[in-house]
């Protein structure tokens, strides 16, 4: 007798009804957290005794030991009994997700495998050579032994294996009654098999054969699964598999020997099911899940059958004057069966429901094809409408309900809104030269239907968000209060309009007007007041704008005189966007503010038929003013990216080298100045200097001019001006990182050409400016000239002793060199006997 015995009640060990959750005799309820850690701990009970029965065979095994007489010291006192009940502290139903038992504080953690894992390891793997070496050993012996053999092998085997797994089921052990059980079925399958083979089953019709081998299956796992409820182990699983496999073999060959393939899928869903049903009476563990699982991809098989038998004709006449949808009908009565059965879970139950509404969709709905898309479109878009509306008003447990239908009926209004997006666009960019749209062939002859496909669509995914919303109307949910999401309802309605406009042959201004007026419109919720109050809604409106006013930029492009119209809209919508958000979509904005500024200018120029390099030359002095207006990063990356394409497009023109200069000086001075406006932005001043020096650089090069100084001092002259303007300011500084480069780039080029042409007058000033150079230093005590006037004359003392110097002996520079060496050598040496003997009497010293 089994303690944890779910067709009884604990307290008065009555049978219990299937269905109810509360004992017909003493009216206990059995749900909750009490009943569930009741059963647990009879579960427990079970295996104690279990092992308490191990105990006592092993005892009576073993010989018997004297008795060890144990002294008492005193009396044991009885613990005292319990006043707290078992139950007491207990959640109700559900349990807790947080109530996991926990280890003892003293218990090692267990590593490695499970003491159970290895037998059920070596049983499984047992388990597999077996019926692997009988499926070879019928394969090479099958010819060779007659038909007593044969009956003698498959009926011997299939029975020896079948007895052992009762044994070892009576005796307690569920791994190898498992193991045993399955080499058993097996062992069945490869009889049912042989005798087919061997011609004992005659020659019967095609589908037969899988219904008799999925009977005889599910009458074994039958028996092993009701038989191990009479042994210790309470069930077994593998019989439970062995069951729906048997079922799916009944179920596959009906539908090969039904007259057509959906009856016979009728018939295997109708199977499944009901022995689904029959399990989870039953009380089975495994067979219930399993059996519906192949009931939904039977019927699943039979909705996807009929919906192909469907398309082949949508017409009324053979969808409904020939029955060819009965399929469809079927898998939806089958659909609603299921949803009507209580023992379901309610979320099983509804998407049984919605299954069975997408199933019936398409059988009414398919004829409107045969009339039109439009009517197809139209009819689905209903659907849609129909579900959104139905969504709030259907209980949260019975939401999926309405998936099914609304999934399927998203598609047709899906690909026709697509199209027509997708072809206006195409239309929009290709204008004829007059400047209208050649309008497109959509799939629907109708293309303002698209606006209906969009308002359902989007209804669609209103009724999907507001699933997530809080409920504020009890059971039935929420309801969608987000501004947001109106306002990218109404952003895709007014995309799908214009879309619909330029499907027609239109001109190309009123496409542009249409984006404009819904790019104003929809800045016009982006206002301070609704940033305070609706900031979401407000930063999806100035999003909406900012597309709304690029598309019309784009859409625009072939009129110099549109685009700079829709230019205009972007630069002020992307100004106010900057100004008031300092989000991402305000970064992007102020990105664009600086590109489209300088097309704005360029436009005007087209418009008003001006040279281009003027028009170029002042769309960069607009950026470099927008550069020191505007100190943020976002702006300063445009505004480089802007220039730099602004001033490779002068290359171009007919005289590149004077534009090329008058661009690099424009761009440098906005930087000089911004970084004299802004102190954040003191590095931009660097910037600035070079562009100015480049620029000066290719003005002389534009006019001629080759002397090197004339390219060099102007830079030296700013450099050495600031650096003692600093010194002067701050006489801590060192003078090296403030002059050097300003005194390196005035005289290294000029003493280089010097070294060439010693006795010119560029030797001659490099000469006077390196004195004058060493004693301004040694007086100022500024190191920085006094190395560089040094060097540099040096270098020209050098270059005029070279041609003395060849004409010495060599001997006499070997000479010259050695005493010199000599000479560092001593010094050296007494300068340390110097910093010794110093050492030495400090050390004396007391």
């Amino acid at each position: 007798m089994l303690f944890a015995d779910r067709t009884c009640c604990p307290d008065c060990r009555s049978a219990l009804v299937a269905g109810r959750d509360e004992c017909p005799r003493c009216a206990i309820r059995l749900t909750g957290e009490v009943a569930w850690q009741l059963f647990a701990t009879l579960e427990r009970a079970d295996r104690l005794v279990l092992r308490l029965r191990a105990e006592a065979r092993s005892r009576a095994a073993a010989p018997v030991a004297a008795p060890v007489t144990v002294p008492v010291s005193a009396p044991a006192t009885a613990p005292a009994p319990r006043t707290t009940p078992m139950t007491a502290g207990l959640a109700a139903y559900p349990r807790p997700a947080g109530a996991v038992p926990t280890p003892a504080a003293g218990a090692a953690p267990q590593r490695g495998m499970l003491e159970s894992g290895v037998p059920k390891l070596l049983l499984g793997l047992g388990a597999a050579c077996l019926l692997v070496g009988a499926l070879v050993f019928l394969a090479v012996a099958w010819v060779l032994m007659g038909v007593e053999g044969r009956t003698a092998v498959l009926v011997g085997t299939t029975v020896g294996a079948g007895a052992l797994t009762a044994v070892l089921a009576r005796r307690g052990l569920p791994a190898a009654s498992e193991a045993l059980a399955a080499v058993t079925s097996g062992l069945t399958l490869l009889a049912c098999v042989g005798a087919d083979a061997a011609g004992w089953l005659g020659n019967p019709p095609d589908g037969v054969l899988p219904a008799q081998v999925g009977a005889v299956l599910g009458a074994l796992g039958a028996a092993l699964a009701l038989g191990a409820r009479r042994t210790p182990l309470g069930r077994l699983l593998t019989g439970e598999v062995v069951v729906v496999l048997g079922a799916v073999l009944v179920a596959i060959g009906t539908t090969i020997a039904a007259p057509t393939a959906e009856l016979g899928l009728v018939i295997g869903t109708l199977l499944l099911g009901a022995l689904a049903l029959v399990a989870q009476l039953g009380g089975f563990r495994l067979l219930p899940p399993l059996a519906a699982g192949c009931a939904g991809l039977a019927w699943l098989a039979l909705a996807g059958a009929g919906l192909g038998r469907a398309v082949t004709d949508v017409s009324v006449t053979a969808l409904w004057g020939r029955a060819e949808v009965w399929p469809l009908l079927a898998a939806v009565l089958l659909a609603l069966a299921a949803a009507a059965v209580p023992l379901l879970p309610r979320p099983l139950r509804a998407t049984a429901l919605g299954a069975g509404g997408a199933t019936l969709a398409p059988a009414l709905l398919l004829p409107l094809h045969d009339v039109s898309l439009d009517a197809g479109v139209v009819g689905w878009s209903l659907l849609l409408l129909l579900v959104a509306a139905a969504a709030p008003l259907v209980p949260a447990g019975w939401r999926a309900a309405l998936t099914g239908p609304g999934a399927i009926a998203v598609l047709v209004p899906l690909v026709a809104l697509v199209d027509v997006l997708g072809r206006a666009t195409d239309a929009a960019l290709t204008p004829r030269g007059d400047l209208r749209l050649t309008g497109a062939a959509t799939l629907l002859t109708h293309p303002w239907l698209a606006l209906l496909a969009a308002a359902a669509l989007t209804a669609a995914l209103g009724a999907v968000l507001d699933q997530h919303a809080p409920a504020s109307r009890g059971d039935r949910g929420g309801v969608l209060r987000s501004t947001a999401f109106l306002a990218s309802v109404a952003g895709l309605l007014a995309a799908t309009g214009v879309a619909v406009t330029a499907t027609y042959a239109v001109p190309l201004a009123l496409v542009v007007a249409e984006l404009l007026v819904a790019a104003v419109a929809a800045a016009a919720l982006a206002t301070p007041a609704a940033l305070r109050h609706h900031r979401q809604a407000a930063t999806t409106g100035a999003g909406a704008a900012l597309v709304a006013a690029l598309g019309a930029v784009v859409v625009a492009t072939p009129s110099a005189g549109l685009q700079a119209l829709a230019l205009v809209v972007l630069v002020g919508i992307a100004g106010g966007a900057a100004a008031l958000l300092r989000s991402g979509l305000g970064t992007l904005a102020l990105t664009l503010l600086a590109p489209a500024s300088a097309l704005l200018v360029v436009d005007l120029g087209r418009v008003t038929a001006q040279p281009t390099e003027p028009v170029l030359a002042v769309a960069l002095a607009v950026v470099g003013l927008l550069l020191v207006a505007v100190a943020r990063p976002a702006n300063e990356l445009a505004a480089a990216v802007v220039a730099a394409v602004l001033t490779s497009a002068v290359a171009a023109g007919a005289d590149p080298l004077t534009w090329l200069a008058v661009h690099l000086t424009v761009a440098g001075t906005a930087a000089a100045v911004a970084a004299l406006v802004r102190p954040t932005r003191r590095p931009l001043a660097w910037v600035g200097g070079a562009l100015l020096v480049v620029a000066s650089w290719v003005r002389l090069a534009d006019t001629g001019i080759t002397v090197a100084e004339a390219y060099t001092l102007p830079a030296a002259l700013v450099l050495l001006t600031v650096g003692v303007v600093a010194l002067l300011r701050d006489p801590r500084r060192r003078t090296t990182p403030m002059l050097l480069s300003g005194l390196a780039l005035a005289l290294g080029p000029s003493t280089l050409l010097a070294l060439d042409e010693p006795a010119t007058l560029r030797g001659l000033l490099v000469a006077l400016a390196s004195l004058a150079l060493v004693l301004g230093g040694a007086s100022l005590r500024w190191s920085a000239p006094l190395v560089a006037g040094s060097v540099a004359g040096a270098l020209l003392l050098l270059r005029a002793l070279a041609p003395y110097a060849a004409e010495l002996p060599p001997y006499v520079v070997m000479i010259a060199a050695g005493a010199l060496l000599v000479t560092v050598g001593v010094t050296w040496e007494d300068r340390l006997a110097s910093l010794r003997r110093g050492r030495r009497y400090v050390a004396r010293l007391r």
